[in-house]
């Protein structure tokens, strides 16, 4: 616990805390050392915050390198590239990021499509390490990931539909496996994937997509899809494609019966994003070496932009802070866009290489739309070098398996530090873990600065969890 025995603390007392800072108006986002990123205060109950309709946390783009068979990872503030790594397979295009924030790419392997080595997708840590491989042969081209955290990638050659565990790993095999749970004949060339909010994965394919339930693996639908490529979902469950291949407009379609498509004016799109805060489409314009911004409403273009140290925008993702980003297929660099189509900065990600990638590349999409998320963070500042922290107890309500409230803590020696150089995590915690034990996490003493970070989420419309009075024990020599 970091105290010596028969040592007291400052305040004479001998293994106890000797203070507690309080926590009582979480709603209040202006705090200092406080930020909220989806959740606002609880109408029903001020005094507590739950989910908010602003988007959730989406820190890194995951942007796939596919002529050097590798993907980087990109700061969405800075812009600066992480790491860039192998792929683990060859010609990598699709990338999605699961709850933790680790990457899930997909391989399409066009040398030996039958050969699971190159036709494959892989789960790469946050640090990309290789954690296994999923063994999707014909061209892994559809990926996206469900409200539990397991994986859906789609076979273009096969129309093979597999469902991976986003956890489990079978390390008896080499190079170890991700698990498999099943896998679902569409009878469609799939070419992308998106999951809507109540579980329904959709195909980028024509002449159909096929409408999958994500609990069981049935074919609920197989609607008539004028034309597709990249695929997305919005709040009101309305499904939209780019229409690139076939070449159509960009298009809406209803996600229930009768399944009625809707052609926008905007074509020569190939992939479709929906911005969480407003439900604007955002497309890259492959064709103009632009990027666009759609009305859902009415289908007009409401702004255009062209991209610039490169061409042929191949992809499209909202990040955490609301900005839009296009990686280009030629030149090597990401542009980033702010909501009006106004450049918001160049990258270089591996000048000169082709960027190849039109999913879920910053994960809010499985944040804002298949799941919902937020985030309420604290930061305190103890004032002394070495502080003991003791426990940690708060108020919370949620309803297991739909809803949820987690509660992690990490620490460092400066407010900087919480982000740069900060002590494993302890945690998380659940709704109903409190109080927490944090001298079962004896890294965290000793360091001046502590950081709460309360996660909640739902995977049901309409069900939100809360969280309220947050209390820090702690002392100091």
């Amino acid at each position: 616990n970091g105290l010596t025995d028969d040592v007291v603390n400052a305040c004479g007392k001998c293994d106890e805390p000797c203070y507690e800072e309080h926590y009582d108006e979480p709603g209040n986002c202006g705090e200092p050392g406080r930020s909220c990123n989806g959740t606002e205060p609880d109408p029903t109950d001020p005094g507590s915050i739950t989910l908010g309709q602003v988007q959730a946390s989406a820190p890194f783009i995951y942007i796939s390198v596919t002529g050097r068979n590798q993907v980087a990872k990109l700061d969405t503030v800075t812009g600066q590239k992480m790491w860039q790594v192998n792929s683990y397979g060859t010609n990598p295009s699709r990338t999605a990021v699961a709850f933790d924030y680790s990457v899930w790419v997909g391989n399409r392997g066009f040398g030996n499509p039958n050969d699971p080595g190159q036709s494959n997708i892989v789960h790469l840590d946050l640090d990309g390490n290789f954690l296994c491989r999923g063994d999707v042969t014909g061209i892994a081209r559809g990926l996206a990931i469900d409200a539990y955290g397991n994986v859906w990638v789609g076979a273009y050659n096969t129309g093979i539909l597999y469902q991976f565990d986003g956890k489990l790993i079978d390390a008896g095999q080499s190079p170890p496996r991700c698990k498999l749970l099943r896998s679902v004949s569409t009878g469609v060339n799939i070419y992308g994937l998106a999951i809507d909010g109540r579980g329904f994965v959709y195909t980028a394919s024509h002449p159909n997509t096929a409408k999958v339930d994500v609990s069981n693996g049935s074919i609920v639908a197989t609607p008539a899809n004028p034309s597709h490529y990249g695929v997305a979902v919005d709040k009101n469950n309305n499904v939209w494609f780019g229409g690139w291949s076939g070449g159509g407009n960009v298009h809406r379609m209803l996600g229930d019966n009768p399944y009625t498509v809707w052609n926008t004016s905007v074509n020569n799109v190939t992939a479709v994003t929906v911005h969480p805060d407003d439900g604007t489409i955002w497309g890259s314009s492959y064709g103009t070496n632009e990027v666009v911004k759609i009305d859902p409403q009415n289908g007009n273009a409401l702004c255009r932009h062209a991209v610039s140290n490169g061409t042929n925008p191949h992809g499209v993702a909202v990040d955490g802070a609301g900005k839009i980003w296009t990686p280009l297929r030629y030149g090597g660099y990401a542009n980033r866009w702010t909501k009006d189509c106004q450049p918001d900065g160049s990258f270089p990600v591996d000048p000169g290489q082709e960027l190849y990638t039109y999913s879920d590349m910053t994960g809010v999409q499985l944040r804002t739309i298949t799941t919902k998320e937020g985030h309420w963070v604290q930061d305190f500042d103890s004032g002394y070098a070495s502080p003991v922290w003791y426990r940690a107890e708060w108020t919370a309500t949620a309803n297991p398996p739909d809803t949820g409230v987690e509660i992690s803590f990490k620490a460092a020696d400066t407010a900087g530090g919480l982000q740069s150089n900060p002590t494993a995590t302890c945690g998380p915690f659940q709704a109903n873990q409190s109080p927490a034990d944090l001298t079962t996490c004896p890294f965290l003493s000793g360091h001046r600065w502590l950081e709460a970070d309360v996660k909640l989420w739902t995977k049901k419309d309409g069900v939100r969890p809360k969280f309220s009075d947050l209390k820090i024990f702690w002392a100091r020599p």
